[in-house]
């Protein structure tokens, strides 16, 4: 089976693309309509697209108006800096970020998520910096031109990027090409991570004084399960070969189902099989509010590394879990044949966090622990990898086999769970 898609956009009354991408305008058409796509953000009046643009502080500022023959005008005397139009929905969770706008309607209309049309490639690390800042909890890729001012506008975000496979062509010239599936598939084919990191200073860091941080107004720390599983954050559950994990994870599956939570569960090593049969011994009824995906039985391949964030937002977008686990975590994660660094680990598992946090959902990734040793006997410095994975979930689960039995000890420590001790028995 095929891992589950979202509806299409629907296009609506956008007139169809031309089977020859080399045909000549046809200037009897509306420019949003020889490009294939629908108006969203964009009026027409007469013959012309006006584009409505806005600052970061989301004053108007001017427009944009196209003709059909593709000729472009700014607002006079407008400020071009910074200025930007959104097409599809709010800046929340995964965004694309694009420099044209029949660009980002493509996008948009491909993936189903919000596109933002940045003016062009000078403007679009603007545009991306200010959004970034602005917007922390986002999770923001570029969706790129595949030339030269592109490609180098992408790598000046410090962000993800993808880009056509064909030299030349931006999104809506593989729309027209191909269709909006295979602009779909490209983007998440072709995802690529950023070669260096953004560049911050202290205008990205937000200071209150101790009065401004004591009248804060937060809301109180709330649990899946009480003071193990925080319902918002990146829980990180690890433990020996053998020792028990998955059916852990099952353990909290049930604790949340029953909760009334909605969970959705990834199972990177089992077929539909054994999840039936693991299913089967936790619950005397399969509860409706339990989503299974079974990856040994697909015929697809999981998308790993930033593919597979896009791929799991689109699961978000249909099933609005309140819960992901994912068992094993490195069946998402960029595969490698070498032990990753620390900026590697920290920047794939901070990825994942923030994704739980743009969803306001809980995130448990599972892994697998080494041999304790005289040098590292606590149980979180026995967690397979480099340090940069304990140090960036925010909830760590680790399970110790005990000697002579199959029972285990469950060591659990975290930002916002108290640090505690559980014994399992199996």
């Amino acid at each position: 089976g095929a891992y589950p898609e979202l509806p299409k956009f629907d296009m609506g009354n956008s007139a169809q693309s031309t089977s020859n991408p080399f045909k000549q305008p046809d200037t009897n058409q509306l420019y949003h309509q020889r490009k294939g796509v629908g108006l969203h953000c964009a009026q027409a009046e007469g013959n012309v697209i006006k584009i409505p643009l806005q600052s970061i502080d989301g004053s108007h500022v001017g427009e944009q108006r196209i003709f059909p023959n593709g000729i472009k005008k700014f607002t006079t005397g407008m400020k071009i800096k910074g200025a930007f139009a959104i097409i599809g929905g709010p800046i929340e969770g995964l965004i694309y970020l694009c420099e044209g706008w029949a660009t980002a309607a493509s996008v948009a209309e491909a993936t189903g998520r919000t596109a933002v049309f940045a003016l062009s490639a000078d403007n679009l690390p603007l545009v991306a910096a200010a959004l970034q800042e602005k917007y922390p909890a986002a999770q923001f890729i570029v969706a790129a031109d595949r030339d030269s001012a592109g490609l180098d506008a992408a790598e000046k975000t410090g962000l993800p990027w993808t880009a056509p496979s064909q030299a030349g062509q931006d999104w809506n010239d593989v729309h027209q090409t191909v269709g909006l599936e295979a602009v779909t598939a490209e983007i998440q084919r072709n995802l690529e991570e950023p070669r260096a990191k953004p560049k911050q200073g202290l205008a990205a860091m937000t200071l209150l004084t101790a009065k401004q941080l004591s009248a804060l107004d937060m809301p109180d720390l709330s649990y899946i399960i009480q003071d193990i599983l925080p319902d918002i954050g990146l829980t990180l559950s690890a433990g020996p070969p053998k020792v028990g994990k998955t059916w852990l994870n099952w353990w909290i599956a049930k604790e949340a189902v029953q909760a009334g939570k909605r969970v959705l569960f990834v199972s990177t090593e089992d077929n539909n099989r054994r999840m039936r049969d693991r299913l089967h011994q936790t619950f005397h009824e399969p509860p409706d509010n339990l989503i299974c995906l079974a990856v040994m039985s697909q015929d697809e391949i999981l998308p790993t590394g930033p593919s597979a964030l896009t791929y799991m937002q689109k699961l978000v977008d249909q099933y609005k879990p309140d819960l992901i686990i994912v068992d094993t975590v490195s069946g998402i994660l960029t595969p490698s044949a070498t032990n990753k660094n620390y900026d590697a680990t920290v920047g794939e598992y901070g990825a994942l966090r923030k994704f739980s946090h743009s969803n306001s959902l809980a995130l448990i990734g599972t892994t697998h622990t080494r041999k304790k040793s005289d040098v590292s006997s606590a149980p979180v410095e026995t967690i397979l990898g480099s340090q940069g994975i304990g140090a960036t979930a925010e909830t760590l689960l680790v399970m110790e086999k005990l000697e002579g039995q199959k029972n285990c000890r469950l060591h659990v420590t975290g930002k916002d769970v108290p640090q505690d001790d559980f014994f399992l028995r199996w």
